[in-house]
């Protein structure tokens, strides 16, 4: 789902596990044509996320590809997110920040 500059991917093992994973671009994301108002929407994903080199990777709905696919030489700068939920154990896990990182 998307609204405004962000994009929201969510995926679940339908038992009691969700990894939501969050971009914020540097634009608005408008469908249709120029004149275009609606900032908003929602798809189901058609393919199935893969997993490969220790990592999740969602695939991209065609109607976001011109925002967050790299095209003509133009840049995309996106600010990216991710959390992961188990609702059994009541716990959530976040990525460690830069400044951990860096210490």
């Amino acid at each position: 789902m998307w609204a405004g500059n962000k994009i929201m991917l969510i995926a679940s093992d339908l038992v009691s596990t969700v990894f939501q994973f969050e971009v914020r671009l540097d634009e608005l994301i408008t469908l249709g044509g120029p004149d275009s108002r609606v900032a908003g929407g929602a798809v189901e994903l058609d393919q199935a996320i893969q997993s490969l080199f220790d990592g999740l990777y969602f695939p991209i709905p065609s109607e976001l590809e011109r925002f967050l696919v790299p095209a003509d030489g133009r840049e995309v700068r996106i600010e990216v997110r991710c959390d992961w939920i188990d609702f059994i154990s009541a716990r959530a896990w976040e990525p460690a920040t830069a400044e951990a990182d860096a210490a």
